[in-house]
């Protein structure tokens, strides 16, 4: 299978479109064959968007590549997907708020020790 100059989803080599049904048995075949489960080939869809949006690859990307009109779109139906990323959200201020108290207490104690007169 290949994309061979054509707007199709999957095509044979010579650029023929692959009827839906073939392609999915194919795939189902496939899967079998190397021991995977067999899952719709839209679960292989979503599979791909999420893992790119964890992996933060940007949204405009995404949108792009999944033929959404717009990133709400995107978002719309795969952010649900991501509770890494609502953890990430709740965590940022938190690191943010840790790391500059740690440099406020290092700025705070070099000047203290610079009054010491020991």
């Amino acid at each position: 299978m290949g994309q061979w100059g054509t707007d199709l989803v999957d095509a044979t080599v010579d650029g023929q479109a692959i009827h839906p049904k073939a392609l999915l048995q194919l795939f189902q075949r496939t899967a079998n064959a190397a021991g995977l489960p067999i899952i719709r080939l839209y679960d292989g869809t979503h599979t791909a968007a999420i893992s790119a949006l964890q992996a933060s690859v940007a949204i405009h990307v995404v949108t792009g590549r999944f033929g959404h009109a717009n990133a709400p779109t995107t978002l719309e139906v795969y952010a649900h997907f991501l509770p890494s990323a609502d953890k990430l959200a709740a965590d940022s201020p938190g690191s943010v708020l840790d790391h500059s108290t740690s440099e406020g207490r290092a700025k705070v104690a070099k000047r203290c020790n610079s009054f010491r007169t020991d």
